[in-house]
C-alpha cells in the first residue's frame, strides 16, 4: 500500500490524513455503515485483527481506508505499542 495520502476533490472538507495501526473491535451496525457510505466490516474484516489504515479526518466524522474500501472509525481502537516488545 502506498504511504501517500489520497487526493481529494469535491465540496466536502478533509481536515487531515495520516496512517496508523488499528484493531477491529466490533462490526458496524447498519446505521454506522450507512453514515458516509462505509463498507461492511462483517463481510470484509475479522474481529481482533489489526490493520494498517489511512485515516481521513473530516469536521464531523473519521473514515479509515483499507485498500480501496473505507470503514467507520468507531469500529476500531488504536493498537498500542507494548513496552515489553523486543
Amino acid at each position: 500500500m502506498s504511504k501517500t495520502p489520497r487526493q481529494y476533490w469535491g465540496c466536502y472538507k478533509v481536515m487531515t490524513t495520516y496512517f496508523k495501526e488499528v484493531k477491529l473491535v466490533k462490526h458496524n451496525s447498519p446505521e454506522q455503515m450507512n453514515w458516509g457510505g462505509h463498507s461492511n466490516t462483517e463481510t470484509d474484516l475479522l474481529i481482533g485483527a489489526t490493520y494498517w489504515v489511512e485515516v481521513e479526518v473530516h469536521s464531523m466524522h473519521t473514515k479509515y481506508f483499507i485498500g480501496d474500501k473505507h470503514y467507520n472509525s468507531v469500529c476500531f481502537e488504536d493498537v498500542k505499542e507494548s513496552a515489553d516488545a523486543d
